[in-house]
């Protein structure tokens, strides 16, 4: 796999169960990730913290992000702050304040993943997307994981199946058990790794949506070749009889377990799905909104001109500076046991 780009290692949060944990950078916790929506009205993007569901139901809902000064910024949320899927999948997000100006982090944003699961099924699996492709998981390592700054590791494999048949699965958040569509993908992983990120590697490039005609239409961009794949969610062990050298297995039942390097992984068209619920949108529709009448205000209030009668205060002015308080991640190329 090519050299991943440092951007998408610093997507990577950390969740613990305190902010006393978070501070002293305590081994208990789990992984998350930051995912942006842009704006329609063209302002800073929505940033929302992604992880699984029974990391937050396990305790740990306080996320951990770092400064650009390099400290620790604990966020205490609650439980109740996050939102899990309707429909049961392993996943849970939560809608965050937060700014390139103070914090140095990168996001996924959602035009990287950019399709949907018939986008998916159509014209990705089989063609871009099969077994064998190169996958990357970003995440926290918690022997190592940096005690004051977030410092997130990567680590590799391929994809081994595609999500054609799902994964029982029982969530603690749910209280039942229930079917997850899930990627299968062999990693050089142990369990611990649960909310990472996943992405996928084409060496030829990714079909890209393209905005610059009138009907949005799949293009291919040879220098796209990272698509952010799906959501960590699992680790499988393989439980296997303790026998003699003759075959004969253990008179008291005795079992071993053994690391199968096998990972579940939730597809991407699920964090889309998530993140277009109604009170997602809403909740866009109504800042974007408060944007726009920021800007009417000021453009209503802008008696300042310069010599050629130009406003010295614009609306593309506005914007403009709105977007440069945000950066984001360059267009990409540029157990059964819970982890």
């Amino acid at each position: 796999m090519r050299p991943l780009l440092e951007d998408y290692l610093k997507c990577v949060v950390y969740l613990y169960p305190s902010v006393a944990a978070a501070k002293q950078g305590d081994k208990d916790g789990g992984t998350g990730f930051l995912i942006a929506v842009a704006s329609k009205f063209g302002g800073p993007p929505y940033y929302y913290a992604v992880t699984n569901s029974h990391v937050i139901a396990r305790g740990s809902p306080v996320l951990r992000l770092t400064k650009r000064n390099g400290d620790p910024d604990p966020r205490e949320l609650k439980k109740e702050d996050w939102t899990h899927h309707s429909s049961k999948d392993d996943l849970a997000v939560c809608p965050l304040d937060i700014s390139a100006d103070t914090h140095d982090f990168e996001a996924v944003y959602i035009h990287q993943i950019g399709v949907t699961k018939q986008d998916i099924y159509e014209k990705y699996l089989g063609r871009w997307i099969n077994a064998g492709n190169d996958v990357c998981m970003c995440g926290r390592f918690k022997r190592h994981d940096g005690q004051r700054t977030n410092i997130p590791v990567a680590r590799f494999g391929n994809i081994s199946r595609l999500p054609k048949e799902p994964i029982k699965h029982c969530s603690e958040h749910f209280k039942e058990e229930y079917l997850q569509e899930s990627y299968l993908v062999e990693m050089r992983s142990l369990s611990g790794f649960s909310g990472s990120p996943v992405f996928v590697y084409a060496p030829g490039g990714f079909p890209v949506q393209n905005y610059d005609t009138e009907n949005v239409e799949l293009v291919i961009d040879e220098s796209a070749h990272i698509l952010f794949l799906g959501v960590d969610w699992c680790h499988f062990n393989s439980h296997d009889d303790v026998i003699d050298r003759s075959g004969n297995k253990h008179p008291h039942g005795w079992r071993v377990e053994s690391n199968s390097g096998m990972a579940g992984v939730i597809p991407a068209w699920k964090l889309i799905e998530f993140l277009d619920r109604e009170e997602f949108v809403m909740q866009r529709k109504q800042a974007d909104q408060i944007r726009a009448d920021e800007i009417a205000a000021i453009e209503r209030n802008s008696p300042i001109t310069l010599d050629t009668d130009e406003p010295l205060f614009t609306k593309e002015v506005f914007v403009n500076d709105l977007t440069k308080a945000t950066r984001r991640i360059s267009p990409p190329d540029r157990e059964k046991k819970e982890t």
